[in-house]
């Protein structure tokens, strides 16, 4: 399925956590060593994550636990 950019969703913290399982600490050390994807910034103190992206992330966990990776 391709999704057109103006399709994109951008998700907040909560939905972040929600779909990738990862507390903040752990996701923002992954983001630091460059093996989670970063965020967009959408104001002064405001970030939000491409959905497409974290199920992205979520699909590569997966294929690294099956050796497929």
């Amino acid at each position: 399925m391709s999704t057109q950019p103006n399709q994109r969703r951008l998700v907040r913290e909560p939905q972040r956590k929600h779909i990738t399982g990862c507390p903040q600490s752990t996701w923002y050390k992954a983001m630091a060593e460059g093996t989670a994807p970063k965020p967009v910034k959408i104001g002064p103190q405001a970030v939000a994550w491409i959905e497409d992206e974290l199920f992205e992330w979520v699909e590569q966990q997966i294929a690294v636990r099956d050796g497929a990776a």
